[in-house]
């Protein structure tokens, strides 16, 4: 009975929702990054999680609004031998994914962090769940 509950305890903590990415991705690539999803890069001691949505105010896409709204997304950044920072970031509605001087961006651990593009968009006939949240950033190093 021991030896069936240390199993059970083993597999219940090795379970886990995060899902990593070890890739080649470069500085200066956009990357795209999903709720909860963690990716590291291979020219930079560095990794990013995107950890949480904040809010997300953006005007639906089948209604008239007087403001465009806005979404705010809380990322997590981890260089291993120095620190981690929560950085927060905000994209207004209707922001196309073309480099504009629309798009936020936040300086931290040397590195310049701009949201894109973030989807869903929302419309009032869908409810968005946490895990259908994706966002495209780009990232450069700060010289």
């Amino acid at each position: 009975m021991k030896k069936l509950f240390v199993l059970f305890s083993l597999l219940l903590f090795s379970c886990t929702e995060d899902a990593s990415v070890d890739s080649n991705i470069n500085l200066n690539d956009e990357v795209w990054i999903k709720y909860n999803q963690s990716i590291t890069f291979g020219t930079e001691p560095m990794s990013l999680k995107f950890n949480d949505l904040l809010s997300d105010s953006r005007c639906p896409s089948n209604v008239v609004c007087v403001w465009q709204g806005e979404a705010t997304l809380s990322f997590k950044v981890f260089k291993p031998g120095t620190y981690e920072s929560n950085v927060r970031i905000k994209i207004d509605g209707y922001v196309g994914k073309m480099n504009t001087d629309a798009h936020k961006f936040v300086d931290t651990l040397g590195y310049r962090f701009t949201l894109m593009h973030l989807d869903p968009y929302p419309h009032t006939d869908s409810i968005r769940q946490l895990s259908d949240y994706i966002a495209l950033l780009k990232i450069r190093k700060l010289e």
